[in-house]
């Protein structure tokens, strides 16, 4: 993932410094770009409570008690593979049910330019998955979102990745 902190800001969403879940205000505090070459893919940012340091967006993200979200925006969605990529479907199909990952990979193949896909946890609610703020699935627990987090963390841990990424750009 190519990080471009400044330019991705406003290839999010209007309000991209913010968003919310239920009631909870989060805030961005990772993000990025995912580009072949030149080809720019899809914006993609984390969304954790308001914390004060990258200690304690390492403790927020493993936290099944506090909310978070990933955004994507689709940037360039003529250059998405056909299926889902091979790092995201595993991690999606280890923990989501047949039917669910059946409306998963049906919302995938409509993605166009400007979608904006968000895996959104609440606490006692579990993850939610809305593509242009229409839900496609929802399952219980975190273990989605958990699961997203580690594939898009590649070999590192989670929090070890999140805190160079904080540290290094700050959104």
């Amino acid at each position: 993932m190519h990080i471009l902190a400044t330019a991705v800001l406003p290839a999010l969403t209007p309000a991209a410094l913010a968003a919310e879940v239920g009631c909870q205000k989060l805030r961005l505090v990772s993000c990025g770009v995912r580009d072949t070459l030149w080809i720019d893919h899809y914006a993609a940012g984390l969304y954790l409570p308001k914390g004060q340091s990258a200690q304690s967006v390492q403790d927020e993200v493993q936290d099944e008690k506090r909310p978070k979200a990933v955004q994507l925006k689709i940037i360039n969605a003529r250059y998405l593979p056909e299926d889902i990529p091979q790092k995201w479907r595993g991690a999606l199909k280890s923990e989501m049910k047949h039917e669910p990952m059946v409306r998963v990979r049906q919302a995938y193949d409509r993605l166009s330019d400007g979608d904006v896909v968000t895996f959104s946890y609440l606490p006692g609610k579990g993850m939610t998955m809305q593509v242009n703020g229409r839900t496609v699935t929802r399952t219980p627990g975190d273990a989605v979102i958990d699961s997203i987090l580690k594939a898009w963390a590649g070999k590192d841990p989670v929090t070890g990745k999140l805190h160079r990424l904080a540290l290094q750009f700050p959104c």
